[in-house]
């Protein structure tokens, strides 16, 4: 098979199974489900209904409602980003509008913000994490919007020991915290006593010692195939990764500062997400592959019993 009809047959098959992932009959569905928990009072379940619902078929008024669902459930800064992509999806004579701009700021008001910053002393290579989350160095000295509640800040660096802080934040409430890193890790003390060495008893006489068995060039060929597949993936994917962008882009435009994208933009960017992130594990497994196959096959020594197999299949060809 040809090099571009192999690509064009990977490509239909992708295409066809991302436009598969939107269905638009289920999205309806969930989202009337969720209707009627938030009517029962179960929010949290609501929530995770509109959010699958906004994946299967996006559209604006399912954002709307998630808002209210997260603003309800106490995600206060979900609700405030969900309540902001609404006003940026909903055109200038949109009569929800209004009611959107108000509850987005009625939310921002109530919205806790956390400034993080590093000691000066700080080792170039320390990191902070929120949540969980590692936080760029362009993220610290920002006021960043938090949910109110309990947060967990780990600071860390190569050679030191991990610092935990504890932050309870409270609605409307500005903080700033200076996190520094922890003691340098001491390196494992000695045992007081080492234990003696035992000697090791030879084999019987007459009997060789079974060889260990060391990897084979056949695990190097299967590991090079492995990686030249994931090789292939990782570059359809992000073809199809960037003709998503473009479909976006077609679809996206900016008006006063900001970007607005009808379905079918934020349709393209959710898949464009999805291939991009496939691409980028394809090439990682790809890498391993080839690097891993490349060794065995090269330059690990086989065991007796594998170089004698290979040259009996040498002399059968």
């Amino acid at each position: 098979m040809r090099p571009r009809l192999l690509l064009a047959l990977v490509l239909s098959t992708a295409t066809a199974a991302a436009q598969h992932a939107h269905d638009p009959a289920a999205a309806e569905a969930l989202f009337s489900a969720a209707r009627e928990d938030m009517a029962r009072g179960d929010v949290r379940e609501a929530c995770r209904k509109f959010e699958e619902s906004q994946r299967l078929d996006p559209a604006v008024g399912t954002v709307i409602n998630l808002a209210a669902c997260l603003e309800k459930l106490g995600k206060l800064s979900s609700a405030w980003e969900k309540w902001q992509q609404a006003q940026r999806l909903l055109g200038p004579t949109d009569e929800r509008l209004a009611t959107v701009v108000q509850r987005a700021k009625a939310v921002d008001q109530r919205l806790p913000r956390l400034t993080i910053r590093l000691a000066p002393n700080s080792p170039l290579s320390a990191i902070v994490l929120r949540d969980g989350v590692q936080l760029g160095p362009v993220a610290l000295s920002v006021p960043l919007p938090v949910d109110p509640g309990l947060h967990v800040l780990v600071v860390r660096a190569p050679g030191y020991e991990d610092r935990r802080y504890e932050i309870d934040m409270r609605e409307s409430e500005q903080r700033e915290i200076t996190l520094a890193v922890a003691a340098e890790k001491q390196p494992a003390k000695p045992s007081a006593a080492a234990p003696t060495p035992q000697p090791v008893a030879p084999p019987p006489a007459g009997k060789d010692p079974k060889p260990s068995a060391t990897a084979s060039p056949i695990l190097g060929y299967a590991l090079l195939g492995t990686g030249a597949a994931a090789a292939i993936v990782g570059g359809v994917a992000g073809i199809v990764a960037l003709n998503k962008k473009s479909d976006m882009d077609a679809d996206c435009s900016t008006r006063d500062g900001q970007r607005e994208c009808g379905a079918a933009g934020l349709s393209a960017a959710d898949s464009g997400k999805t291939y991009a992130t496939v691409s980028n594990i394809a090439f990682v497994v790809a890498a391993v592959g080839l690097g891993a196959g490349t060794y065995f096959t090269f330059f690990a020594d086989p065991s007796p019993e594998v170089q004698s197999a290979q040259l009996h299949l040498r002399g059968a060809f």
